[in-house]
């Protein structure tokens, strides 16, 4: 079982050694580019409006993390750039019958 990952290494190692570096990459993807987004919404009366609007924003692929407050009217978004935006982000809330205030966002 402890020599399973030094196996593992020297297979890519020689499975990369055979062939051109570019046909070896394990990742392309840009790396994260995390930013926040503040949205004032309308209509969370509770609970679980908060736990609705976190749920149908979670869906969405990038997000990172989403604090939800009935009390103070706001959700807190943090999300991959690269991955979604900020009207992605309002259109899901939206979807819910909830109504978008104002934005504003910034970078990490």
């Amino acid at each position: 079982m402890k020599y399973i990952l030094p196996l593992l290494l020297i297979s890519l190692f020689i499975a990369c050694s055979k062939k051109d570096v570019k046909e070896c990459k394990i990742s392309d993807s840009k790396p994260a580019q995390i930013q926040t987004v503040h949205v004032a919404v309308e209509g969370m009366s509770c609970i679980g409006c908060e736990r609705l609007i976190k749920n149908n924003i979670m869906t969405l692929d990038g997000i990172k993390d989403v604090t939800t407050s009935y009390r103070e009217g706001k959700v807190v978004i943090k999300y991959d750039k690269h991955k979604t935006n900020v009207d992605a982000i309002k259109q899901k809330i939206v979807e819910k019958k909830y109504k978008v205030v104002k934005s504003y966002s910034y970078n990490q």
